[in-house]
């Protein structure tokens, strides 16, 4: 029964690919012949490919081939190749399980196609590729295209070299020379007829809603994730929903590659956003922050003294209705964002120390491991989008205290909070920016 269904499947992919040609096929016949060495020229495939794409096809050696019969041989090889996903070299290799469920209902509710359980098998196969044609762009964008034809190249270079299956070589040549080939008698959307791709996407759905329906799991009441933070056992135990997480990623490597992608995504944000004072977070002491902000004045005001300003500017002590009306023209007249950049010179190495420093010592550092488990619970449980990277902090602190130190955690979180007791003129606001 299931052999029959996947040659139902395979067979209304088939039908749709035909139904998709017709108007380029009148076009071809118009054009001139669609000839294995025209095929290898318009789409950049090696001759290898093109013989091993056309090795099956069966008007081989009786002249050159009308277009129809061409498109079509390949198309049907290139349909049939949803099977192969179970290979290796597709392992990785796919659509991001975090985002396509959510492309997939955006594209479904705006095309307004209706609920897939109550359509035939059939129309279900058209449903699926009508969403498939509006989404491809974005599935197949930040090279997933190429890692897709790389990963098929690759496993069709593995099955040549076996001598055996020479039929998924077939299929694996197809599948590349007709996403490849920049013929104008090709469909635009080929790509969503592909046996592979759908059987990718297919995965990457399955995958992205079994992992949300694990996470609806965290709570999001504040109260109740912070009990659960306190008794941390109920999070992390076999039965515990980010344990749950963890063997389901465990269990998909493209899910683990896209997880290890997205968790280095976040950690930089992340650290841009201490660094742009969008997330602040408050960990450093008054007296620390001072220490920071003496630091930065003195660099300044050296800059300034080399730039030509000639009274004397002590970073103790306000500036007179004099000194501040000269120091206002003469801010006026320099470059304030190569000066800036000339103190900055000076003041990110001591800013540098300064934060490792302050973090080293024993009391210290268990007080902002404290801080850092706090503030994770609190942008976990709000959902502020920083619960994730506040999170990877916390766990870095807590198991890598060296790796945590040389992070940048530390430097981007001073300067983030120091911002606002700079930012008073106008050569420090290009500090904000």
């Amino acid at each position: 029964m299931a052999h029959k269904k996947k040659k139902k499947k395979v067979k209304n992919n088939k039908q749709r690919a035909q139904r998709q040609q017709k108007k380029q096929q009148r076009r071809a016949k118009r054009t001139g012949e669609y000839t294995p060495a025209n095929a290898a020229r318009e789409s950049g495939n090696s001759n290898e490919i093109v013989e091993d794409a056309l090795a099956l096809f069966p008007h081989k050696g009786t002249g050159n081939p009308n277009p129809e019969a061409v498109l079509e041989y390949l198309f049907f090889q290139a349909a049939d190749t949803a099977h192969l996903i179970s290979e290796r070299e597709f392992d990785d290799v796919g659509f991001d399980p975090l985002r396509t469920p959510e492309l997939f209902a955006e594209a479904s509710e705006k095309l307004g196609l209706g609920d897939m359980e109550s359509k035939s098998e059939e129309e279900q196969s058209d449903t699926f590729i009508s969403i498939l044609d509006e989404i491809m762009d974005d599935l197949l964008a930040d090279g997933t295209d190429e890692e897709i034809l790389n990963a098929a190249d690759s496993l069709r270079i593995r099955l040549k070299k076996s001598k055996r299956r020479r039929e998924d070589v077939t299929r694996l040549a197809a599948l590349h020379m007709l996403l490849t080939s920049e013929n104008d008698d090709k469909p635009d959307s080929a790509w969503s007829v592909i046996g592979l791709v759908q059987a990718m996407v297919q995965r990457s759905i399955g995958v992205g809603i079994e992992i949300m329906d694990v996470m609806s799991e965290l709570p999001g009441d504040p109260e109740m994730f912070k009990r659960l933070m306190d008794d941390s056992d109920s999070l992390f135990n076999d039965e515990g929903p980010f344990q749950k997480i963890v063997s389901r990623i465990e269990k998909s490597p493209l899910l683990e590659r896209f997880m290890t992608n997205k968790q280095d995504d976040i950690w930089e944000e992340g650290l841009d956003a201490l660094y742009a004072g969008q997330l602040v977070l408050n960990i450093y002491e008054e007296d620390e922050l001072n220490r920071a902000e003496r630091i930065f004045r003195s660099a300044q005001f050296d800059v300034f003294k080399q730039m030509g300003f000639e009274p004397k500017l002590d970073v103790d002590s306000e500036l007179d209705d004099e000194t501040e009306r000269k120091f206002d023209l003469f801010l006026d007249g320099i470059d304030t964002d190569k000066a800036l950049k000339k103190a900055a010179q000076t003041f990110i190495p001591q800013f540098i120390v300064l934060a490792q420093n302050t973090f080293r010592t024993e009391d210290r550092s268990a007080k902002l491991l404290s801080q850092l488990e706090r503030l994770t619970t609190e942008h976990i449980s709000a959902k502020s989008g920083w619960g994730t990277f506040l999170l990877q902090a916390k766990d870095l602190l807590d198991d890598e205290p060296d790796e945590f130190f040389d992070s940048g955690f530390a430097l981007r979180a001073i300067m983030g909070e120091l911002k606002p007791m700079v930012t008073k003129d106008s050569a420090d606001d290009d500090l904000a920016d």
